[in-house]
Parts: structure tokens; C-alpha cells; sequence
């Protein structure tokens, strides 16, 4: 696997964005939207899927006009996990999906205890680990507008209804196998289509709120 400096990506990326840089990307990965490898040094190296969902979430920015928060909820279930293979061969460590305390997750999602208790009953967090910060993140801000997470639970109830509509498919894990959720491949169909329902879930709010 060849493995690029962040001067590298900036020179990459600068191609089709050309208002990049380092900072941004730099930025990206404080958001929790990039997770660079580290060399045993603590150097910054990316891989090409880490180039590819850079440059996905610029896409999203610029042409969507999406902000990070609603993207981050977007790739929250694709976020990098440990890849083995290169960090064998290249002295590479991926950061893994960070579990945290529960002070940990409250400091990062500025949610109250009782607020994160409450998430929590209404199935809305299941664990406390940084795809989760996402969610709670927007539960804290939505809360700031009177939705209190008993208010949301049905967006809960229809997610998962979306996922299991796709597994129940041709698709799904009976028929296709089970996709890895964390692959960042934009091919893979099963995550494809469910892109597609979070596209049409979104214009449909956005058609209702015209009405």
C-alpha cells in the first residue's frame, strides 16, 4: 500500500478543490470525519480511501451545501477501522473506533447525564463510542429547538426500518452477504442504496416542509 504525506493529499485533492488545504484536512480529522494513520513517529500518512473520502466530503460541501455535522452523521457508519494488513507492513496504526466513559461522551457531545440516559431508553445511543458522538451531538443541538429525545425516537424506529428494508432485498446478507459497513468503497450496493434512501428521506422532508 503506498502512503502519502498530508502535503501529498493537499497536491492531490488541490486538483479538483483547489481552495484545499492542509488546515482543512487537518480540520476534517478534528471534526472525527478523516482518521489519518500514524507512523510509529505520530506522522501523518493517508491511504487512497482516505484521499477518496476527503474528497467525498468536499463533494458533499460544495455540492450538496451539506454542513460537516449533517456528512458526519452521513459516514458515521463508515468511519476507518484498524487496517491490519498495512499496519503489518508499514508500521502504520489506524485508530480503531474510540469506546469512551461516559464523561468522555458527554464532553464531546455536550449532552447532559439525563439527557444521555434519555437517549439511551429511547434507543437512540447504543454505545459510547465516537460514531455514536455524532448522533449525540445532534440530539444536543436539536434539543436547543424543544425536541427532547422521546421526540425522535421514530426517526430512530425508521432508520432501522431502511436497514432492514435493504437487508430483506437482493441485497441483503440472505442473498449478497453481509457488507462491511465500514468499507469506504462508493461500489459497494447495498451501502449505495441506502445512501439513495437517506437522499429521498431528505428531499421528502424538504418537499413536506414546502406544503
Amino acid at each position: 500500500m503506498e502512503w502519502l504525506s498530508i502535503s501529498d493529499v493537499v497536491s492531490t485533492v488541490q486538483r479538483r478543490y483547489p481552495s484545499v488545504s492542509a488546515s482543512k484536512i487537518r480540520y476534517l480529522e478534528s471534526r472525527g470525519l478523516v482518521t489519518p494513520a500514524r507512523t510509529t513517529g505520530g506522522t501523518r500518512r493517508y491511504s487512497a480511501a482516505d484521499v477518496e473520502l476527503i474528497e467525498r466530503i468536499l463533494r458533499m460541501q460544495a455540492d450538496e451545501f451539506l454542513p460537516l455535522d449533517v456528512i458526519a452523521e452521513r459516514l458515521s457508519t463508515t468511519l476507518p477501522m484498524v487496517d491490519s494488513e498495512a499496519a503489518a507492513s508499514g508500521n502504520m496504526v489506524r485508530p480503531p473506533v474510540t469506546v469512551m466513559d461516559t464523561e468522555q461522551f458527554l464532553g464531546r457531545t455536550s449532552l447532559t447525564r439525563e439527557l444521555l440516559e434519555a437517549c439511551q431508553e429511547q434507543g437512540l445511543i447504543e454505545r459510547l463510542d465516537t460514531p455514536n458522538v455524532v448522533i449525540g451531538g445532534l440530539v444536543a443541538k436539536l434539543g436547543e429547538h424543544g425536541l427532547e429525545p422521546r421526540h425522535l425516537r421514530s426517526i430512530r424506529l425508521s432508520a432501522d426500518r431502511m436497514v432492514d428494508l435493504v437487508d430483506k432485498s437482493t441485497l441483503g446478507p440472505a442473498k449478497g452477504g453481509q457488507v462491511d459497513a465500514n468499507s469506504c468503497d462508493d461500489t459497494d450496493p447495498r451501502r449505495r442504496v441506502l445512501e439513495l434512501l437517506i437522499h429521498l428521506h431528505t428531499a421528502l422532508l424538504m418537499s413536506a416542509a414546502r406544503t
